[in-house]
């Protein structure tokens, strides 16, 4: 049986709905998982260590190499955590006896990258994305996408003008794709560098109640 490495903290509320969160490259599981005074009380808390080990307990989804001018990703490995985070749901869904379109999904980063990479290719796993400081990648151009699949699908996307890890640029394309799947995507900009602020789970509170 495959094993998972996570946190969880479960909403005294045996019928709250499902927040799995993703961290970004060279983070771990306790950093989202600081989040979880936010949403605790109205939901079950999730937060999953990224599959491949980096160095002194930081984790990523993939390797990056930086030899090029643009980081290149291992297509492999973005394989293996796809299908990791996959079973994880699958996991999920069967222990606590949740349906998938009341699990959250708020990923940072790296995986907020490929969180529209799992959209594309297994919408029936994904309701609800919050997407976190990221862009697209070329294997999201690979994808074929049939709107009619996406059309109940509910994204969040936020980034920052002083980011100068991933460029506020990536979040205006990124969401030009995401409306090309049917989907009118909640979206915001702050003036902010590549991190999560106040003001921004405030209005993620709020997507969450939509």
């Amino acid at each position: 049986m495959k094993t998972f490495d996570y946190l969880k903290k479960l909403s005294p509320n045996k019928d709250a709905k499902i927040i799995v969160m993703l961290h970004g490259v060279g983070s771990n599981k306790e950093d989202l998982f600081s989040l979880e005074s936010h949403f605790w009380e109205d939901y079950h808390i999730f937060s999953l260590n990224g599959l491949f080990d980096l160095w002194n307990k930081r984790h990523a989804w993939y390797h990056l190499n930086y030899t090029n001018v643009w980081p290149k990703y291992n297509p492999e490995e973005v394989r293996e955590s796809y299908e990791y985070i996959r079973d994880f749901l699958a996991y999920i869904v069967e222990t606590y006896k949740v349906k998938y379109e009341n699990i959250f999904l708020l990923w940072f980063s790296q995986w907020a990258i490929m969180s529209h990479y799992f959209l594309g290719k297994s919408p029936e796993y994904i309701w609800w994305i919050i997407a976190l400081s990221g862009r697209y990648t070329d294997e999201i151009k690979k994808l074929e996408i049939s709107p009619e699949k996406y059309s109940n699908k509910k994204v969040f996307i936020a980034h920052g003008t002083l980011d100068t890890v991933i460029s506020v640029d990536d979040a205006y394309l990124l969401k030009a794709y995401i409306q090309k799947m049917s989907i009118s995507p909640t979206f915001f900009i702050y003036q902010m560098p590549h991190t999560i602020i106040h003001e921004e789970i405030s209005e993620v509170l709020t997507f969450l109640e939509e």
